[in-house]
C-alpha cells in the first residue's frame, strides 16, 4: 500500500512541469549555467530554477564529444591558443550554450596545469621571492611563454578583440583593453576586462615601488574612464580593479570587472590583490625603492604547479625536517623550562664560577638561602610534615624553599625537565587555607613537596621520556598517572619532573633533548640511570621525597650512585597504571616505581601512605596488588640475629666490581659478624643466565619502539643503546623474534625463578626462621665516569646486571650507603691479584682511576623475598646500624630510627644521624610495642684523615726538642741528670762549645714555639670538620701548616744571621695565618 501512495506522489509531482506557463526571466547567474522563471500553473503562481546538469565523465560519452558539437565559432586565436562558442544541438538556430577554449599542441606543463589537483596556501616571504620565485619568473619570460601577450601589444594578432588602447606618447603609460576569454560580451555584471601595460619592466605586483604610486593611480583613472566611456550603464563604483599573484603570466596587468561577478576562483583570497589596496600599502612605505618585493605574499598553488613542485614543495620538506629535528625541539623545550624559572632563584655568577667537583655545599656556603630556608632543607619528610601539621611551617614555604633549592640542582647538575612551579605554589596555598580553616590535614602527606620522574603524566606538561618526539607535545587529563592524581589526594605537592636517559634505557641520565645531569658528589661522574634527575636532586636537597621508576636498576643506580636509598618494590604492590613507557606493552620485564631520599624513614613514611587501606591504589590500578603496607616487625622473633647472604663483588658472573665496592662489602659482612649475625653464601650459578636473557629482551622488544621516532627525528644513537639499533635494523622477525620464541623465553624466565626460590628456602635457618635478605653490590663502579657506560659503540660497557638480576626474579631491594672512594685505600688491583673474567671486566677494571673516583660515594643493595617491601626497609635499617656500630667511615650521616611507630626491634640498639650533620638521634626500642624514644642531640661530625694532622703536628713540635737533647748530652760527655732536666740548661752551659749550646737553645725556643702553636691549629682541624668544609680544602690546610712548621724550625736552628732570621719570622706568621683563617672560615660557615 505505502509503496503505491509513493509512486502516485512521484507521478503527479512529473506531470507539473510540462503544465509550467512561462511569463518572465527573474534571474540568470553570470554563467549562464542557472536561471530562475516565473510562470503558472493551473492560474497559480510558480517558479521554476532550471540549472545545467554535469557532464557525463562516461569514457563512450568523452570519446565522442568533440564530434558531437556543432555550431563552432572562433571567438579568437593567438599562438597556440584558440577560443570558441559552439552548441549541442544540430539545427544551426540552436543557440550556443558551450564556450570551447582549444589548445594546440599543448605542452606537459598544460597537461599539469588543467589536471584534477589538490591545492596549497604558501606565503612567500621576500627572501623566497628574490632567490627562488624571481629567478623562476625570468626563466619564464626567456622561454618565449609571453611571446602571445606581445604580438596583442606590438598589434599583430587578436587586434580585433582589442576595445581600447591607450597611446599617451609615453611609453610607460600606454596600455590596452580587451575582454577576459571567459565574459560572453553580452552580459554586463558579469564583465570582465583585462588591463594590458604596454611597459615591459613591471613582471608582476612585486616589481611594484612606492615611486610606481602616482603612475598605478594615473592607470586607474584611465582605466575606470575607458571602462565607463565603453560601457556608459556602469559607474565607476560598479567596478572592481585588481592583480593578480601569481599571475598567469608575467606581464602585469589589471583585471576589470563589475561588482557583481561571481567571485570565483579568479578573486579568492590568496589569488587578487586590490588595486586601492595595493596603492595604499605603498604610500605607508619609506623609500621611493621600497615596494611589494619586501613583503611577505601568502597565495594558493596547485599541487601539480611548477612553483609548488620545484619551490614550495620542497621549502616545506625542509621546514619539516628542521621543526622535527631533535635540535629545535631540544631548543623549545630548554627554552619552556628556562622561561619557567624565576630568576631570582638561580644561584649568582659568582657562585658557579669555579665550582669543586662536589657541588653539594656550593649553594649554602654562598648563603643563597635564609637560614630558614636552610633548616627546612635539610629537614627529612617527617619533621617538615610535623612542622606543617602543628603550623609551624607553611606549605607555601616549604614549596618555595625546595623550588628554589630545585633551581640551584638543576643550575650545578642539569637534573630537571619540566618546572611546576606556578601550580605547587597554587596547591600550597590552597593547603595552606585548609589548615587555618579546618585546623586539619587533608592527608599524609600534606604540604610535602614531591618531585617525580620526567616519565610521570602530569597534564598538561609533556612527559618526554627523553625523546624529542614527546619533547613538546601537551599531554591530557585522560592521561595523567594514577600514582599523580593519588599524591594529590594524600596532600601532596608536585613542583617539577626530572630528567631521564632516552627512553629510560640507559645507566647515565643524557638524552638529546636536555642533555647530561651531573652527580653532585662528584661531578664528574654520572648521577645513574634511569632515575638520574630525581637522585641528584634529592642528593642536592632540592627535594626530600622523590619517585623514580626501575625496570634494570632504574631506582637502584641512580640512588647508589649519589648516596641515597632507594626502594624497587616487587610489581604490583605500588600503582603503575599510566606512566609513559620507554617501550610500551612490553611485559617480560615487568617495570615499577618506587621511592628515594636522604632518609630511609621518608620511604617507610611514603609506602604507609600511598599503600593504606584508605588511598587503596588497588581501586585505580587493575595490576596493584591489594596489600596495605603492614605494620612491623617483621623480623621474628626480635631477639634473634638475622640471617643473611652476602654476594661477592663478581655478583652477576660477568663482571667484578671495582675494589671499593668489595672493600663496602667486606666492611659490611665483618659489621654483621662482629654483630652477632650469621652470613651465608649465595650461589650464583644462574646469574650470568638471567643477565644474558634480559639484555637480549631489552633489545628484542625495545629496538622499533625506540630506535624508529629517534631517527624520525635525527636523533644520535648512544654507546649503550647499540643493542636496540642492531636489533632494529635486523627486525623483528628477521630476528626470530616470533611467537614460539616468547614462549621460550617466558618458559625460561620462570624456571630461573623458580631455582632463585629453592635456593632461598635452602638457606634458611634451621629454626625456621628464613634467610632474611641478600647484601649485594649495586654497580660495578661506585658512580661511573660521565661517557664511561657510553663509550663502547658496540655498548659494552653498559653493566647493569647487578641490579637486573633481582628485577627478572621480582624481589624488592633497597639501597643504603657504605662510604666513599677513598684513593689511600682503594688502590688498583695488580694482576697477580686479580684475573679479568672476560675481555669486558678487563676493560671495566681498566677504568678504575683511584684518584679520578676518590670520595665518589659508595653503597650496597639489601635484596628480600618477593613483596616483603616491609621487611627489606626494617633490615636495612639493621645492617646500617650495624655499620655504625662497627665504626665504618660514614661518608655522610643519615637517620636510621626504628621505622617511624610500626617497628619494634628489641634486638639492637643503634645511633642514627640526621643528613645535615647536626644531630644524632639515638632509639631504643624497649618492648614489643612500638615506642620510639629520642634521646638528648649530640653534636657529631665526619671523621676524615686530616684528624692525623693534629698528632703529627705535635710530634713535629718533638723533633726540634730530640734534637737539643741529644745534641747537648753529647757534647757535654753526658753529664746530664734526669733527676731535674729543666736544671740542666745552666749546668752544662760552661760545659759544652758555645757554638753547640746557642745552636741548641734555638732549637729549645722552636721547640716550645710549637708547643704554643699547637693548640690553635687542633682547634682549626677540628673547627673545619664541625663546619663541614669541604676534605680537600681541610686536608690542604694541614698540609700548609706543617710544611711551615717544619720548615720555620730547620729555619730557627739553622739561622745565625739578624737580617736572616726574618725569614724564620715569616715562616711562623704563616704558620699561624693558616690556622686562624681555618676558624674564621669555619665560624663563616657555621653562621651560614
Amino acid at each position: 500500500m505505502a509503496d503505491t501512495d509513493a509512486a502516485a506522489v512521484k507521478a503527479a509531482a512529473e506531470a507539473l512541469v510540462p503544465k509550467f506557463q512561462f511569463e518572465r526571466l527573474l534571474n540568470q547567474d553570470q554563467a549562464g549555467r542557472r536561471i530562475s522563471l516565473l510562470g503558472k500553473i493551473n492560474e497559480e503562481p510558480a517558479i521554476l530554477s532550471v540549472e545545467r546538469a554535469a557532464f557525463s565523465v562516461e569514457t563512450p560519452v568523452l570519446a565522442s564529444l568533440a564530434q558531437t558539437v556543432t555550431n563552432v565559432s572562433n571567438l579568437g586565436a593567438n599562438d597556440i591558443y584558440n577560443w570558441f562558442m559552439a552548441s549541442t544541438g544540430i539545427a544551426k538556430s540552436t543557440p550556443s550554450n558551450l564556450k570551447l577554449n582549444l589548445i594546440y599542441p599543448c605542452t606537459a606543463k598544460h597537461i599539469k596545469k588543467y589536471s584534477s589537483q589538490g591545492a596549497r596556501t604558501v606565503t612567500e616571504t621576500p627572501e623566497i621571492y628574490r632567490d627562488q620565485v624571481r629567478p623562476y619568473m625570468q626563466k619564464q619570460r626567456e622561454a618565449g611563454h609571453l611571446d602571445w601577450v606581445f604580438n596583442i601589444i606590438e598589434g599583430r594578432t587578436e587586434q580585433e578583440d582589442v576595445i581600447y588602447r591607450e597611446h599617451s606618447g609615453k611609453e610607460d603609460e600606454g596600455f590596452l583593453l580587451l575582454p577576459d576569454l571567459n565574459w560572453d560580451r553580452k552580459t554586463i555584471t558579469s564583465l570582465h576586462l583585462l588591463g594590458i601595460v604596454e611597459r615591459r619592466d613591471i613582471w608582476s605586483v612585486r616589481d611594484l615601488t612606492k615611486g610606481h604610486v602616482q603612475w598605478l593611480k594615473h592607470m586607474k583613472d584611465k582605466l575606470l574612464e575607458a571602462t565607463t566611456m565603453l560601457y556608459p550603464q556602469i559607474e565607476e563604483d560598479q567596478i572592481k580593479l585588481y592583480v593578480h599573484y601569481q599571475p598567469t603570466y608575467y606581464h602585469f596587468h589589471i583585471h576589470v570587472v563589475h561588482v557583481m561577478l561571481e567571485a570565483g576562483g579568479t578573486q579568492a583570497v590568496g589569488k587578487a590583490l586590490s588595486l586601492d589596496n595595493i596603492i595604499s600599502q605603498l604610500e605607508t612605505m619609506d623609500a621611493d625603492d621600497a615596494g611589494m618585493k619586501d613583503v611577505s605574499l601568502t597565495y594558493g598553488l596547485g599541487e601539480a604547479s611548477d612553483l609548488w613542485i620545484d619551490i614550495f614543495e620542497p621549502l616545506k620538506s625542509e621546514r619539516l625536517k628542521r621543526k622535527r629535528d631533535y635540535r629545535s625541539i631540544a631548543a623549545t623545550a630548554q627554552a619552556r623550562r628556562a622561561a619557567a624559572i624565576p630568576t631570582d632563584f638561580l644561584l649568582p655568577a659568582s657562585s658557579i664560577a669555579s665550582l669543586p667537583k662536589d657541588v653539594t655545599t656550593v649553594a649554602t656556603d654562598s648563603r643563597h638561602f635564609t637560614p630558614e630556608e636552610v633548616v627546612i632543607l635539610h629537614a627529612d619528610a617527617e619533621t617538615i610534615l610535623a612542622n606543617i601539621a602543628s603550623r609551624k611551617w607553611t606549605s607555601l614555604a616549604v614549596t618555595e624553599a625546595f623550588c628554589k633549592s630545585a633551581v640551584v640542582a638543576n643550575q650545578l647538575t642539569n637534573c630537571l625537565t619540566e618546572i611546576l612551579f606556578q601550580e605547587a605554589f597554587a596547591r600550597a596555598v590552597s593547603l595552606d587555607e585548609h589548615m587555618a580553616s579546618t585546623g586539619k590535614v587533608i592527608g599524609p602527606l600534606h604540604g610535602l613537596p614531591m618531585s617525580i620522574k620526567d616519565n610521570f603524566i602530569t597534564p598538561p606538561h609533556p612527559s618526554s621520556i627523553g625523546m624529542a618526539c614527546f619533547a613538546n607535545v601537551p599531554t591530557t587529563p585522560a592521561e595523567e598517572s594514577v600514582l599523580i592524581k593519588m599524591l594529590h589526594s594524600l596532600g601532596a605537592v608536585i613542583y617539577v619532573k626530572t630528567n631521564v636517559p632516552t627512553a629510560m634505557m640507559m645507566m647515565e641520565t643524557i638524552n638529546n633533548v636536555w642533555g647530561e645531569t651531573r652527580n653532585p658528589h662528584h661531578t664528574g661522574c654520572s648521577s645513574g640511570g634511569s632515575s638520574g634527575g630525581e637522585a641528584a636532586l634529592i642528593a642536592m636537597h632540592g627535594s626530600p621525597l622523590g619517585i623514580g621508576t626501575d625496570i634494570g636498576g632504574s631506582i637502584r643506580l641512580p640512588a647508589a650512585f649519589c648516596g641515597l636509598y632507594g626502594l624497587k618494590p616487587s610489581y604490583g604492590r605500588y600503582p603503575q597504571w599510566a606512566g609513559r613507557s620507554g617501550i610500551p606493552g612490553q611485559e617480560f620485564i615487568l617495570a615499577i616505581n618506587g621511592p628515594i631520599s636522604n632518609s630511609l624513614c621518608t620511604l617507610q613514611l611514603y609506602s604507609s601512605a600511598v599503600l593504606s587501606s584508605a588511598a587503596a591504589p588497588w581501586r585505580f590500578d587493575p595490576k596493584a596488588l591489594p596489600i596495605p603496607w603492614r605494620a612491623g616487625p617483621h623480623v621474628t622473633p626480635t631477639n634473634r640475629p638475622l640471617r643473611l647472604a652476602i654476594l661477592p663483588p663478581a655478583a652477576d658472573g660477568l663482571v667484578t666490581a671495582h675494589p671499593p665496592i668489595e672493600r663496602a662489602l667486606r666492611l659490611t659482612r665483618a659489621a654483621l659478624e662482629a654483630a652477632g649475625h650469621t652470613v651465608v653464601d649465595w650461589d650464583t650459578t644462574d646469574h650470568p643466565e638471567i643477565v644474558k636473557m634480559l639484555q637480549a629482551a631489552f633489545f628484542d622488544f625495545g629496538s622499533d619502539p625506540i630506535i624508529n621516532p629517534m631517527q624520525a627525528h635525527g636523533e644520535p644513537i648512544f654507546g649503550s643503546m647499540a643493542g636496540y639499533a642492531t636489533a632494529a635494523a635486523v627486525g623483528e622477525i628477521s630476528a626470530g623474534f616470533t611467537p614460539s620464541k616468547m614462549r621460550e623465553m617466558n618458559a625460561a624466565r620462570n624456571l630461573l625463578q623458580k631455582r632463585a626460590l629453592d635456593q632461598w628456602q635452602r638457606l634458611a635457618a634451621d629454626n625456621g626462621s628464613g634467610l632474611d635478605g641478600i647484601v649485594a653490590p649495586v654497580s660495578p663502579w661506585a658512580a661511573p665516569r660521565l661517557g664511561v657506560t657510553n663509550s663502547d659503540k658496540q655498548g659494552r660497557m653498559l653493566q647493569v646486571g647487578f641490579t637486573a638480576i633481582f628485577n627478572l626474579l621480582d624481589y624488592p631491594s633497597c639501597t643504603f650507603p657504605v662510604t666513599r672512594v677513598d684513593a689511600a685505600v682503594d688502590k688498583v688491583r695488580t694482576t697477580g691479584e686479580w684475573t679479568p673474567l672476560n675481555d669486558v671486566d678487563r676493560d671495566l677494571q681498566a677504568d678504575y682511576d683511584p684518584a679520578f673516583y676518590h670520595g665518589a660515594p659508595v653503597s650496597l643493595q639489601l635484596v628480600g623475598e618477593r613483596l616483603s617491601e616491609e621487611k627489606v626497609l626494617e633490615v636495612t635499617g639493621i645492617v646500617k646500624a650495624c655499620l655504625d656500630g662497627a665504626g665504618v667511615n660514614r661518608w655522610r650521616s643519615y637517620t636510621y630510627p626504628a621505622m617511624l611507630n610500626d617497628i619494634s626491634t628489641a634486638h639492637f640498639f643503634h645511633v642514627a644521624y640526621d643528613e645535615d650533620h647536626s644531630s644524632q638521634k639515638i632509639f631504643a626500642e624497649l618492648d614489643r610495642h612500638p615506642r620510639p624514644h629520642r634521646a638528648t642531640t649530640l653534636p657529631t661530625m665526619e671523621p676524615h684523615s686530616s684528624f692525623y694532622a693534629i698528632p703529627a703536628a705535635y710530634a713535629l713540635g718533638l723533633v726540634p726538642h730530640a734534637y737539643y737533647l741529644t745534641r747537648m748530652m753529647a757534647a757535654s760527655s753526658f753529664q746530664w741528670t734526669n733527676v731535674t732536666p729543666r736544671q740542666n740548661w745552666e749546668l752544662l752551659k760552661s760545659k759544652v762549645p758555645a757554638e753547640v749550646y746557642n745552636r741548641c737553645l734555638r732549637a729549645r725556643g722552636a721547640h716550645l714555639n710549637a708547643l704554643e702553636g699547637f693548640p690553635i691549629f687542633a682547634a682549626a682541624v677540628i673547627a673545619t670538620n664541625v663546619a663541614k668544609l669541604p676534605e680537600d680544602d681541610i686536608k690542604s690546610m694541614a698540609y700548609q701548616y706543617l710544611c711551615a712548621r717544619a720548615l720555620y724550625t730547620v729555619a730557627y736552628v739553622g739561622i745565625k744571621n739578624e737580617a736572616l732570621s726574618y725569614v724564620r719570622t715569616g715562616l711562623w706568621g704563616w704558620s699561624l695565618a693558616v690556622p686562624v683563617l681555618a676558624l674564621l672560615r669555619s665560624a663563616n660557615a657555621g653562621r651560614a
